[in-house]
């Protein structure tokens, strides 16, 4: 990757995100909440740079949920999600790496875009911060988030089998 190409993936999604904080207008009690990814915590030898960003924007989240208190700040941490990005794959070898991924997951699919915008909504929507706890947790290589038991089976499912809600302070 070319120093430019780092450069603008770096203010498009890290500087992206440090600018809505800086801008946005939230009142006491509101939320925001950041989209980093899977390769934070499992980097790869091809994709250096968006796990270096994907880290940086979760260290932003939980400084700006110091700051910005009683503002609630959240990160969202999507593992596989189906999205056009994968379409320079052939089509064959995109179908086996979902295939292979999904295999390994709990609920044994690949997540989709509209699964990343619910745990987005519903953040966003939902002052749990006494009920729901996001952490971070391993399972067979991916990530899964554990919740106190008030909170629903399937909520855990729908949220932490595609995407990881770190736990921010002052978040959710």
């Amino acid at each position: 990757m070319s120093l430019a190409d780092a450069a603008a993936a770096m203010e498009s999604k890290f500087w992206g995100g440090y600018r809505v904080a800086r801008a946005a207008r939230i009142n006491d009690g509101g939320s925001l909440t950041l989209i980093s990814g899977f390769l934070s915590e499992r980097p790869s030898a091809t994709a250096v740079l968006q796990g270096a960003i994907n880290a940086a924007l979760e260290a932003l989240a939980r400084g700006l949920a110091l700051e910005l208190a009683p503002v609630r700040v959240n990160a969202v941490s999507p593992g596989m999600i189906e999205t056009p990005i994968w379409d320079d794959l052939p089509r064959e070898k995109r179908r086996e790496m979902f295939e292979s991924t999904a295999a390994e997951l709990p609920v044994r699919k690949i997540g989709q875009p509209d699964d990343i915008a619910k745990a987005v909504l519903f953040l966003m929507t939902t002052n749990l911060r006494d009920r729901v706890h996001g952490s971070r947790g391993r399972r067979r290589g991916h990530s899964v988030g554990s919740r106190r038991r008030s909170c629903a089976n399937r909520i855990q499912n729908e949220i932490h089998c595609f995407a990881q809600i770190l736990p921010v302070r002052g978040g959710v």
